[in-house]
């Protein structure tokens, strides 16, 4: 990646297009200090780069991919209860979906666009039609949800840089913070815990992160001369890590109160890292880098995919995690 702050933005995952897209679900065995991925893989009826994965946990379990088939159309396949994939339905728009969020297994949000414009599209009958409700100038990256219940939008809009948006009431983007002193150019991602949200981002090539104690008003966290951060994240404790280029990690085990640098291993761009219990996560970037930690970051084991994609998003689910940006396959990965 030749700029850290590429990362958030390629979450249309780059998958072969020549071959059917599949799900590989994984079993780790470490070796030597690597962990070795044994693999099967599920195919998904469609062919094109899988862009998103989410899942919905009512009424029954439902499982949603996007994938951006030939044409620049992106197909909607849908599995319940771990049970066969099946197309329902068709965004039928030239872009990418860069995430995707359900209250159940009938109503969902997508966040879809390209680096200048940002659409929400929303389907209330699992899937099978969408229809535009939000749409703003801007390069927006993630999407999640706020303790409220609000959509929030990640990402920059125009001169005004880096920025987090808010749907309210199902149809208004409005701003859902402010960021004392110079803002990132892009904000990467945000995580909370205990009554605190954390920002990361970058500007200049320098990473940024900042925290807020109302979740609005934002103030940076002296951390020192760092590369961009990419993503950050926690678990139930409080453990925390914020990762970005160059391999650059972060690490608090106090909440955010105080964070210090940790070796990561690898000098390539760590774009995304995820949580899947305490002190048990995983890390992924450039050029097949995988990441492995069961003690909260203070050591990392590199895990070996055969591959030397550059993986761009880690979707947490269950014991692992889906691994987004292998060509022809998205890996699910366990801590070993």
């Amino acid at each position: 990646m030749t700029s850290a702050l590429r990362a958030p933005a390629l979450a249309a995952v780059a998958i072969a297009a020549a071959s059917t897209a599949s799900i590989v679900a994984c079993a780790s065995k470490p070796t030597s200090g690597n962990a070795s991925i044994a693999a099967g893989s599920i195919a998904l009826p469609a062919k094109g780069n899988v862009e998103a994965i989410a899942f919905a946990a009512t009424p029954a379990q439902a499982s949603f991919a996007f994938v951006h088939a030939p044409g620049d159309r992106v197909v909607v396949l849908r599995s319940d209860a771990g049970g066969d994939w099946t197309r329902v339905g068709l965004i039928d728009r030239a872009g990418q979906v860069f995430g995707a969020v359900f209250d159940d297994a009938s109503n969902g949000v997508i966040l879809h666009g390209d680096l200048n414009l940002a659409l929400l599209y929303r389907t209330r009958d699992g899937g099978a039609s969408w229809t535009e409700i939000a749409r703003t100038l801007g390069r927006f990256v993630r999407v999640q949800k706020d303790e409220r219940g609000d959509l929030l939008l990640l990402g920059a809009r125009g001169e005004e840089g880096g920025t987090v948006l808010a749907l309210r009431e199902g149809a208004r983007l409005e701003p859902a913070v402010a960021i004392e002193g110079d803002a990132p150019l892009l904000v990467s991602d945000l995580a909370r815990f205990g009554g605190r949200t954390f920002l990361v981002g970058g500007r200049s090539g320098r990473g940024a992160l900042y925290a807020s104690d109302d979740g609005r008003r934002f103030a940076r966290v002296d951390v020192g001369e760092i590369p961009n951060l990419l993503s950050i994240a926690f678990d139930a404790r409080g453990a925390g890590l914020a990762v970005g280029s160059r391999g650059e990690a972060l690490r608090t085990l106090d909440g955010g109160a105080t964070w210090k640098p940790t070796l990561s291993g690898t000098d390539r761009d760590l774009a995304s890292v995820c949580f899947i219990g305490d002190g048990r996560a995983l890390a992924c970037g450039e050029d097949g880098v995988v990441l492995a930690t069961s003690d909260g970051g203070a050591a990392f084991h590199p895990i070996d995919l055969g591959r030397r994609d550059d993986f761009i998003r880690l979707v947490p689910s269950g014991d692992g995690a889906y691994v987004l940006g292998a060509r022809g396959a998205v890996p699910f990965v366990r801590v070993p």
